[in-house]
C-alpha cells in the first residue's frame, strides 16, 4: 500500500514540475533569421492579410499556439511554434497520452503492478486529465522591439503538491477490504478476488484523488518568453532549452519520490 501510494503521488509531482519550469526561462538571445518555414498560430483569414496583422498580434498569436498546445500536453504541436526542430528529442514523450503510458510502465514495473497495468493506465489518465484540465494561463504583456520580443505570461493549475496524497488514497481501503472480505466469504479464489477487486480499486484511488483536487485552489506561476522574428513570422528563442527543462522537470518529479 505504501508503494502505491508513492507512485501515485509520483506522477502528481512530475506533472506540476513540468508545469513550472515549461515557459522557458529568460536569458539573452541572437536575432540571426532561421530560414525554416515555422506555424504562427493565425488563422487562414490572418495569414492572407499578413502584412495587416501588426507585430504584436503575430507575437500573441505565436504565444498563444503555444501555450495551447503546452496545456494540452501536445508537443509534437508546440514544437512547431519553436526556433529548434530537434526540441522534442529531449523528451522521452510527445503527448498526453505517451507520458501517462510511460509513466504507468514505469510504476506498475517498480511496484509490482504490471498485471494490471491496463486498469493502472485506465486510474492515471483520469487523474492526469484532472490536472492538465486545470491548465490556464494569460498573456499579460507584449512587448516588441525590432526583430526581438517578449511576452510576460502568468499559468495558473492545480498545485497537487499541497494535497494529503496518503489521505486520499487511504480513504478507499475500508471500501476494498470490505469488497475482498465478501468475495471471500463467497469461496473465491486470491487469484479470483483479485481479478474483480484490482479494477474497482484503481477506480477508487482515482475519484478519491480527483474528489481531494476539487477542494484544492489552484496556483499560477509567471514568466516570460523570448521571441525573434523569422522572416514573416514570430517564433519561441531558444526552443531547444525549453524542451530541455521540460524533460529535466519531468526527471526530477521520479526522481523526488525516489524512482
Amino acid at each position: 500500500m505504501e508503494k502505491l501510494k508513492k507512485l501515485l503521488c509520483a506522477l502528481l509531482v512530475s506533472a506540476i514540475a513540468v508545469s513550472v519550469v515549461s515557459c522557458g526561462k529568460s536569458s539573452d538571445y541572437d536575432d540571426d533569421d532561421n530560414d525554416s518555414s515555422r506555424k504562427t498560430g493565425l488563422t487562414d483569414e490572418q495569414k492572407e492579410e499578413k502584412e495587416e496583422v501588426s507585430d504584436e498580434d503575430s507575437v500573441k498569436a505565436t504565444v498563444e499556439g503555444f501555450m495551447d498546445a503546452f496545456c494540452d500536453f501536445d508537443f509534437e504541436e508546440a514544437v512547431n511554434y519553436l526556433d529548434a526542430e530537434d526540441a522534442l528529442d529531449s523528451l522521452s514523450f510527445r503527448n498526453k497520452k505517451e507520458f501517462v503510458e510511460k509513466m504507468c510502465e514505469i510504476m506498475s514495473a517498480n511496484s509490482g503492478l504490471d498485471a494490471y497495468k491496463d486498469d493502472f493506465n485506465k486510474c492515471m489518465s483520469k487523474v492526469f486529465d484532472k490536472i492538465v484540465d486545470s491548465f490556464e494561463y494569460d498573456i499579460t504583456k507584449v512587448k516588441v522591439d525590432g526583430k526581438k520580443a517578449t511576452a510576460e505570461i502568468s499559468l495558473s493549475f492545480i498545485d497537487a503538491s499541497t494535497l494529503d496524497f496518503e489521505d486520499a488514497v487511504s480513504s478507499t481501503v475500508d471500501e476494498v477490504s470490505a469488497m475482498m472480505q465478501e468475495l471471500q466469504d463467497q469461496g473465491k479464489s486470491q487469484e479470483e478476488i483479485l481479478e474483480v477487486v484490482m479494477p474497482k480499486y484503481f477506480d477508487l484511488i482515482a475519484d478519491a484523488m480527483i474528489k481531494a483536487m476539487d477542494d484544492v485552489e489552484s496556483t499560477s506561476v509567471s514568466d516570460k518568453l523570448n521571441l525573434v522574428k523569422d522572416g514573416k513570422d514570430w517564433v519561441i528563442a531558444e526552443g531547444d532549452k525549453v524542451m530541455k527543462e521540460l524533460s529535466k522537470g519531468f526527471s526530477k518529479g521520479l526522481e523526488s519520490e525516489g524512482f
